[in-house]
């Protein structure tokens, strides 16, 4: 597997919803000789830095950032962040502002200690005047090439486990006083641990804290999952604000494609025309209904549309769980208690017809009928339509073992056939007609269509 890790920055996305500039994207083991002179370009293999570390290759690069792994003095590898040492020699370029962000992107994420959050270690150096910070070297790869590597979609229960990691990474940075935004949530940006357990976010180099009387000063979006806020500097950002590009991202896991650009949908919505957010459920139709419900309203236009905090939004995923658990629950309680109904209506019906032939098994089988019987009808809030199928399955089956009873014994319709049936008969032929009235509702509801209605 490869080994990947984001350098961070503020790259394009391409409408496939990957990253040119990505951090994520991996070059081979550069072949130049260790620099002899000056720090006038990249590092190069064999570079040792802050007499600590040795630089084994280049792992990427972003809009603003460049990672390298690198090995310590005791052998162990990390991964070196640094700012790209050409834009020093860009005069639109706010050198100074960045070399200071670098340091403090440390800070912020040292006070974010979370399982699913790169960690970053405390040993901060320059290097010829360019700040370095030094991180964990997590052993995966981007997001955006474990989605796209699969034959076919991610499944649903998978997608929102990650989800829900990367959530929890972000309420520990919420719940920081002041909260801390990320703002740069996308699949780039999220490293999927080897064994495919964990989602690790990276890159908090455009992470801010909130300050509800400061606006920020610089307009830092990536098409396609920044909401339309991060596009201006006068809308006020909120907790909110991750939330669209964390349903942005789930859209992406579940469609292999980037969703539209909010910048564009804003400018649809401003001029009164339809949104051109196609839904999830119209790429992947094995999306939930609850799901895709989710997406839609944690990528609103509007920000007080949206789920206002990250545990709102796992909340509706939460649900959607809950959902499916639920459905499949009462499913199989439907068959389980028609199953019951249906050896309860036979044992009932040969208690009956064997009558006074022999009382005390007469007796027995009764009991053992009502007992089903009342079994079945506890808890029992079907509605009337599936109250109706379950009769229906019932009654069949039971006449179903009777014919068979009468064509086995060849003697004709009598009731002194089944007068003459053995206990091991009457019970075989109870768990027949349980399973054959179970297997009747169940044919029942997928003819009609209801199967999601259980």
């Amino acid at each position: 597997m490869t080994d990947e890790q984001s350098a961070g920055g503020n790259g394009q996305e391409s409408n496939d919803g990957t990253n040119p500039l990505s951090p994520t994207k991996v070059g081979g083991m550069l072949e130049q000789e260790p620099n002899q002179g000056g720090n006038t370009g990249e590092w190069r293999p064999g570079d040792k830095l802050n007499s600590e570390y040795i630089i084994e290759q280049k792992l990427g690069s972003g809009g603003f950032g460049i990672t390298y792994l690198a090995t310590n003095s005791q052998g162990a590898q990390v991964v070196i962040k640094t700012i790209k040492k050409e834009l020093q020699l860009n005069p639109e370029f706010n050198f100074e502002k960045f070399k200071a962000d670098l340091p403090n992107e440390a800070l912020r994420l040292g006070k974010c200690q979370n399982a699913h959050i790169v960690k970053v270690y405390p040993d901060i150096f320059y290097d010829k005047e360019m700040p370095c910070i030094v991180m964990e070297y997590i052993r995966g790869k981007g997001l955006n090439k474990w989605v796209r590597e699969r034959d076919d979609f991610l499944p649903e229960e998978e997608a929102i486990k990650y989800i829900k990691q990367i959530g929890d990474a972000l309420i520990c940075a919420h719940s920081q006083k002041p909260a801390i935004l990320h703002r740069d949530v996308k699949p780039t940006n999220i490293i999927i641990s080897e064994d495919g357990d964990k989602a690790v976010l990276i890159d908090f180099g455009i992470a801010r804290e909130l300050n509800p009387d400061v606006q920020f000063s610089t307009i830092l979006a990536t098409p396609h999952y920044a909401p339309v806020e991060q596009y201006y500097q006068k809308p006020p950002q909120g907790t909110y604000t991750d939330v669209y590009a964390l349903a942005a991202t789930l859209y992406f896991m579940l469609t292999k494609h980037a969703p539209e650009d909010a910048g564009n949908r804003g400018s649809q919505v401003l001029n009164q025309e339809p949104d051109t957010l196609t839904p999830p459920k119209q790429i992947n139709p094995n999306i939930s209904d609850t799901v895709n419900k989710a997406i839609l309203l944690g990528m609103s236009i509007s920000a007080k549309e949206r789920p206002q905090t990250i545990q709102d939004f796992l909340n509706l995923l939460q649900s959607a769980d809950t959902t499916d658990k639920s459905s499949t629950a009462k499913g199989n309680q439907l068959l389980i208690k028609t199953a019951l109904m249906g050896a309860g209506f036979w044992l009932l019906a040969v208690a009956l017809l064997k009558g006074s032939a022999d009382p005390s098994f007469s007796g027995f089988i009764l009991l053992a009928g009502v007992s089903c019987l009342v079994l079945a009808q506890i808890k029992n809030r079907l509605t009337l339509e599936l109250k109706i199928y379950q009769c229906l399955s019932v009654v069949l089956s039971t006449l179903i073992a009777f014919s068979y009873i009468w064509l086995q014994k060849g003697s004709g319709i009598t009731l002194t056939v089944i007068a003459e049936l053995s206990f091991q008969e009457v019970g075989f032929f109870a768990l027949l007609v349980a399973v054959l009235a179970s297997v009747l509702i169940f044919v029942g509801q997928i003819i009609s269509n209801q199967v999601d209605d259980w």
